[in-house]
């Protein structure tokens, strides 16, 4: 427990109580169970602005509530690394940008175009799953959205697939900037951390989707590896924020693979409908 409330609070701003573990390689095999309370957290939030909103609306709330409980931070590191990305030549001058608070262009681009696409595939995962509006009666005003627990399984999972590989980008790639809380971070990540992490991250999504959700982990972590391997050979490793760019890309990644799933009939049952 002491590891999941030090994953909390490292990957949110949840105001956690406790003290952190004796031993530090115990946090990051918590990530996924910490990005599972946050995709809970988003799911209820889901539930409670369907009562007001669309689907459009709805999907802003969600966003939101994503970006406020964590404070933010993962998107920070997403527009930091935009614009070191964009307007460094070499090594040295995207660290010196990254490093840099300002929010410059190339980063305020990468804000609204990753916001609009979440909004936009959530949007269309809720409309897709049949969040059909109930009217009040025959003659009145439309009434709120009908969101069952299985319409908020996406928003559930992919936190915690998005999260739980992050440990595993911690292992195979340096830090780019040594002594940086990237780097402190990574030194915790362990070969048994990074194993189960993984674990959990296939418990979690078979739970939910089965094979079908076996095949979405390997497919997005493939995806992250290419593009955390590509950013390694840029930066000469990665740093802290790069893993928030990793975090909210594989958010992303995750719901659309999720939307495809659906998309294509390809969804199978997953561990929760043995539950009697």
């Amino acid at each position: 427990m002491r590891a999941l409330a030090e994953a909390l609070r490292f990957l949110s701003i949840i105001p956690v109580p406790g003290r952190p573990p004796k031993k530090a390689s115990r946090v990051p095999a918590a990530y996924p169970w910490a990005g599972l309370i946050l995709g809970i957290i988003a799911a209820a939030a889901a539930w409670a602005g369907g009562w007001i909103f669309g689907a459009a609306g709805t999907a802003v709330i969600i966003v939101a509530v994503r970006i406020g409980i964590t404070g933010g931070l993962h998107m920070d590191g997403l527009a930091d690394l935009a614009d070191g990305m964009g307007g460094g030549k070499d090594r040295e001058k995207c660290l010196t940008i990254m490093a840099d608070s300002r929010l410059g262009s190339f980063g305020a681009l990468a804000l609204l175009v990753m916001c609009a696409l979440q909004i936009a595939v959530i949007a269309e995962l809720i409309s897709l799953q049949g969040y059909a509006a109930t009217p009040k009666s025959s003659t009145g005003p439309v009434g709120h959205l009908s969101l069952s627990l299985e319409d908020l399984y996406p928003l559930i999972s992919a936190p915690a697939l998005s999260r739980g590989i992050i440990p595993l980008m911690m292992r195979l790639f340096p830090s780019a900037r040594p002594g940086g809380m990237g780097d402190r971070n990574r030194a915790s990540a362990s070969p048994a951390a990074v194993i189960s992490a993984i674990i959990s991250v296939l418990l979690i999504t078979a739970f939910f989707y089965g094979v079908a959700g076996l095949i979405l982990t390997a497919v997005v972590t493939g995806i992250i590896l290419c593009i955390a391997a590509g950013i390694s050979r840029r930066l000469g490793g990665h740093t802290g924020d790069v893993y928030g760019a990793l975090i909210e890309t594989g958010d992303l990644l995750a719901l659309f693979g999720i939307l495809l799933l659906y998309r294509l009939d390809l969804s199978s049952p997953g561990l929760l409908s043995l539950i009697p």
